[in-house]
């Protein structure tokens, strides 16, 4: 227990920094052909949604896990670091980051809504347990749903590792559609540097799979089928996408897409298959 307690101390403590990394370099993990493919307009869209979904939702959870950190945390609290209005009801256990009509902070980025986070304290120990975003806005990207946290433990290796779950996440864009994941299950697990202060030795794996909606209205499946790999080394160069592992996303009425995130480089390069053919792209 003394090992686990130590282990995610230093990981959730270097989280505030690590979240202001991230807010320097966006979300948005739009792609960029570097070869002309010969898949629709659609196709293409689903990757773009996909990752879009995927890269906030991380930010997301290292914002509130960020909030539950700051010292001396009190109802009103403005923090520099998130800039949001933080309330903390102690007695229940629930901390609220209220960004308003419009809030900018240190590194540009603006973000406006609320998020609504509840979380667990054992030892001393706060870990996010719910997120609830309620008309969080970015970019003028609006995200509502739920994030769900559960499960924090060490496996045999004594990699901290824990369960993550999406329940009705929808991304609302500037010309009314949504994308939308209905559910998603995935083990996120600490892999290296958990057991160092370094900022940016941490590598982590996420497992899992997640159902929902593009914004034509088609019904989509998408599974991890190596798991995708993050290093936070990478933050540094302006990287916050993964650099290893694929996945596979099924769309009705639509070949299957494979997503190969590369070798483990930091960098923004993948490749996509679908069905016979290859393409590569850059998120930018």
């Amino acid at each position: 227990m003394n090992k686990i307690k130590n282990n995610m101390r230093k990981v959730l403590k270097n989280s505030v920094a690590i979240c202001t990394i991230v807010s320097l370099v966006g979300f948005m993990a739009c792609t960029k052909k570097i070869e002309e493919p010969a898949s629709s307009e659609a196709d293409e869209q689903l990757v773009k949604d996909e990752n879009t979904m995927n890269s906030e939702v991380d930010v997301i959870t290292r914002l509130s896990q960020s909030a539950l950190y700051l010292e001396d945390l009190e109802g009103g609290k403005v923090s520099k670091t998130i800039c949001a209005t933080i309330t903390h009801d102690v007695e229940n256990k629930m901390v609220t980051l209220d960004f308003g009509d419009g809030c900018t902070d240190e590194a540009g980025v603006e973000r406006k809504g609320i998020l609504q986070v509840k979380y667990e304290e054992v030892f001393s120990i706060r870990t996010v347990d719910e997120i609830t975003m309620e008309n969080y806005e970015v970019m003028g990207y609006t995200f509502n749903g739920t994030i769900i946290n559960s499960g924090f433990a060490t496996n045999d290796k004594d990699q901290i590792f824990f369960s993550r779950a999406l329940q009705n996440v929808s991304v609302t864009f500037a010309d009314g559609s949504v994308f939308t994941v209905n559910a998603a299950t995935q083990t996120v697990t600490i892999t290296e540097g958990g057991e160092t202060v370094d900022l940016y030795d941490n590598t982590y794996e996420v497992t899992g799979s997640s159902t929902g909606t593009t914004r034509a209205g088609i019904a989509f499946t998408s599974t991890i089928d190596s798991p995708i790999t993050y290093k936070a080394i990478c933050l540094t160069e302006g990287v916050i996408y993964p650099v290893s592992g694929t996945a596979n996303i099924v769309a009705t009425g639509y070949p299957d897409y494979t997503i190969d995130y590369g070798n483990g480089d930091c960098d923004k390069a993948i490749t996509i298959i679908i069905g016979e053919q290859t393409y590569a792209f850059e998120l930018i």
